[in-house]
């Protein structure tokens, strides 16, 4: 767990409609492109845990925890977290 909990192989979402985690509004998680090594662990919805499947539909709201390799999380971050900062 501790492992798994650095910030290098963690990273948390909010998709929000301003946000580029708005293109994942509607989607099912098989839907999704994720980078290799990397997992959705959690989704928290309205004060619910929701385990995720890959059938899950993302709503507005939703906070993804994912977990995975260093190099995939960094991806993600790149894509979701710095790209506001262009």
């Amino acid at each position: 767990k501790e492992i798994l909990l650095r910030d290098e192989r963690f990273f948390s979402i909010k998709i929000s409609i301003d946000k580029p985690s708005s293109l994942l509004i509607g989607k099912s998680l098989s839907q999704i492109e994720m980078p290799q090594g990397s997992l959705v662990a959690l989704i928290r919805r309205e004060g619910q845990n929701i385990i995720p499947r890959g059938n899950t539909v993302l709503l507005e709201g939703d906070r993804l925890t994912i977990i995975g390799d260093a190099l995939g999380i960094k991806q993600l971050n790149n894509e979701y977290i710095l790209k506001n900062y262009e």
